[in-house]
């Protein structure tokens, strides 16, 4: 689906905002909640450090006699306890009775005591010295550590991700909250609890190198959000033996933190929003003058003229209005001229086609003219009992195929001529060879039609003159084969000078004789049988050293038949088997030889069905008609300009009018050619006949 120019604008627009909103947002998010946790881990290490110089020597040594006796009092720890810990699970150790007797001893009250210090120095207020601390906090003044206590590594796991409690300042079931139950978090920690430590490895971390840590960002577990700091405890000889652990609940700067989160988002949202609605306002100023420029485009289309844009602003916008203007301006006046620019063209053509008008008839007195406006018959020619038909390889610039298909009168008989070549050489020559070539044998088979000759006679004439005039083009290489078919008998006269040729019947290959230079094969087509040929005087083209044409690879008959049976006949298989097995360049010919019919009346010529369709004003069906016509031919371009004209567009029709001029010129060009030519060889009569149409045939202002 095709999007607007305002929607892509207001997309790109949004997006782009929608880009530098969320990448700012998420660097300030981050900077922001680093910079809160770094400085509330920092302070909580600092908290940690002064907690733990509470700690005297008798206290260390204290913890040590903890450990010592709730090992003593430990229940078996076997590796299925340990396992079932899950991380941040605690586990009791200790029997109810052992607890108890653990909990009254005075080393112990003192350490829970130390504990409740530490965690109570962080409210406002300040605490008397001398009193014991409760464990029930004033809700009034809560402190801002949640949770202090101290651990120590158990043998059972030498990794230490299992760590037992000594003590906690919260070693006692209390509703802190007031609520009447006993949370999860209002259970007592007590001593011997195991604890698994494996999702903290920052407290693993304090244990093994001896350093102040931290958790690296707000955790959560069962108890809640959490920020923790953990400061190891040394012995004398300054080793650790022992983990302070401080928790800070983080309730309160997580939630500012995603309140932090939910406001950027907020913004971005607000942003792509009101991008959004500049995106809209900027695309209405620039679309306006598109969709105008758009509105008065479509009536250029429909073509009216009259159509100006109102140079609104002085920047590219109203300067692209001006240059639409003056194009719109310039449009209008040619276009005003352009009808009476075609009637010039028209008339200058009409006396021109009165001229070839004559020289298209059958009966026309000149046949050389006549041929050069003949378009070289490359297809197929169809009647009642005869197909003929070729396939050309892909152009090359170096060679050029001629091919001459005529139905044609010889004493009285029906017969169709053929003429197949193949000419390489210089690609600047080629064209004005090539064009000779197919003039002259046009021009002889009019001149001879309905003659009186017996048939391999006459073609071997014909073989003589074309070896004439073959002399005459000493830069060309040309290989080439000829016939006269008579469709009444199935005879086949031909001269393929060497090329390979056989007929092929259900299926089969048999070889006919050679047409030398100086004789004529003779060879009779039953029904249902098809002749194969192709120009192909490869012995000649080695010796002469030039290979456009096959590449100087000799096709044999014998390969040629075994090429035509394993194609089935395939005509343009045929043809591409022998490319790619020889390099071959030239053409392939096939006639059949059908049933006879009942005789196919003469189809109607082109030119007179199209001057029909005139009269009627069906100018679409002619020009439906015309295009099927070859694109060299005067008369499709003449006739195409005369219909584009009378529907009214001009401009093509002045296309098709200067088309058809120019290839007046050409055939002009070829018939002063053709004069000059024979000039030389001493047909001076017949040369100034050719000059004087070649005068009649150019255009009005056309040179020489």
């Amino acid at each position: 689906m095709s999007l607007s120019f305002q929607t892509k604008l207001i997309l790109a627009i949004g997006l782009f905002a929608a880009a530098i909103s969320s990448i700012s947002s998420y660097l300030f998010y981050e900077t922001i909640q680093r910079n809160v946790w770094s400085q509330t881990s920092e302070r909580l290490k600092d908290v940690g450090r002064a907690g733990q110089f509470l700690l005297t020597v008798e206290d260390r040594k204290a913890i040590r006699t903890l450990d010592d006796l709730s090992n003593q009092m430990a229940l078996p720890r076997t590796q299925e306890l340990l396992a079932g810990i899950r991380p941040g699970q605690n586990v009791s150790n200790l029997s109810e009775q052992s607890r108890q007797e653990l909990e009254k001893r005075q080393d112990y009250r003192r350490l829970v005591q130390i504990m409740r210090r530490i965690k109570h120095s962080t409210r406002r207020a300040i605490a008397r010295p001398g009193l014991d601390i409760a464990q029930p906090i004033d809700p009034a003044d809560p402190p801002l550590l949640r949770y202090s206590y101290i651990l120590v590594p158990i043998a059972e796991s030498p990794n230490h991700t299992i760590l037992k409690f000594i003590v906690d300042g919260d070693d006692q079931r209390l509703d802190t909250n007031g609520d009447g139950k006993i949370e999860d978090d209002e259970e007592p920690t007590s001593i011997g609890m195991l604890y698994n430590v494996s999702g903290q490895p920052r407290m693993l971390e304090a244990l093994r190198n001896g350093m102040a840590t931290a958790s690296d960002q707000y955790y959560r577990d069962q108890w809640g959000v959490w920020l923790s700091a953990y400061i190891p405890i040394l012995d004398q000889e300054g080793r650790t033996f022992a983990i302070l652990g401080v928790d800070l609940s983080a309730e309160s700067e997580f939630s500012l933190v995603n309140h932090l989160q939910r406001m950027l988002l907020a913004i971005v949202l607000s942003s792509v929003f009101v991008a959004a609605l500049l995106g809209l306002l900027i695309a209405r100023l620039l679309s306006r003058p598109l969709l105008d420029l758009g509105r008065a485009v479509e009536r250029v289309k429909r073509r009216d003229f009259t159509v100006r844009l109102p140079p609104r602003t002085g920047d590219e916008f109203g300067q692209l209005a001006e240059a639409f203007n003056s194009m719109v301006a310039e449009i209008e006046s040619y276009t005003l001229h352009m009808e009476d620019i075609v009637l010039r063209r028209t008339t200058e053509l009409r006396s021109r086609m009165e001229t070839l008008q004559d020289v298209r008839k059958p009966d026309s007195a000149d046949p050389f003219v006549r041929s050069v406006l003949a378009a070289p018959v490359m297809g197929q020619l169809l009647d009642s009992q005869t197909v003929l038909d070729m396939a050309v390889g892909e152009s090359v610039e170096q060679v050029r195929t001629v091919s001459i298909f005529r139905s044609f009168t010889l004493g009285g008989q029906g017969y169709v001529f053929f003429f197949l070549a193949s000419l390489a050489g210089d690609s600047l020559r080629l064209a004005e060879k090539s064009l000779l070539l197919t003039v002259s044998i046009n021009a002889r088979l009019l001149l001879q039609s309905g003659g009186q000759q017996e048939p391999g006679a006459w073609l071997q004439s014909l073989h003589h003159y074309t070896e004439a005039l073959l002399k005459e083009f000493p830069d060309i290489e040309v290989s080439r084969l000829m016939g006269l078919f008579q469709k009444r008998t199935g005879l086949l006269y031909s001269n393929d000078s060497g090329c390979p040729a056989l007929l092929f019947r259900q299926n089969k290959s048999i070889p006919v004789k050679t047409g030398r230079s100086e004789e004529s094969t003779v060879t009779q087509l039953e029904v249902g049988d098809q002749y194969f040929a192709t120009p192909c005087d490869a012995q000649n083209a080695a010796e002469s050293g030039a290979s456009s044409l096959n590449a100087g690879s000799h096709i044999a008959r014998k390969a040629f038949a075994e090429i035509v049976e394993e194609n089935r006949g395939q005509l343009h298989l045929i043809r591409d088997t022998l490319a790619a097995q020889f390099a071959f360049l030239g053409g392939v010919l096939r006639l059949t030889f059908l049933e006879r019919n009942q005789s196919v009346g003469s189809p109607m010529d082109p030119m007179e069905e199209v001057e029909k369709l005139l009269r009627l004003k069906e100018y679409s069906t002619a020009l439906a008609l015309l295009r099927k016509l070859d694109d060299g031919d005067f008369f499709k371009h003449y006739y195409s300009g005369i219909c584009y004209s009378r529907q009214g567009d001009h401009a093509r029709a002045l296309e098709s009018l200067q088309f058809a001029r120019n290839l007046l010129e050409q055939r002009a060009n070829a018939v002063h050619s053709l004069a000059l030519w024979l000039e030389e060889r001493g047909e001076a009569v017949l040369a100034s006949r050719l000059q004087e149409k070649a005068l009649l045939m150019r255009p009005e202002g056309a040179g020489n």
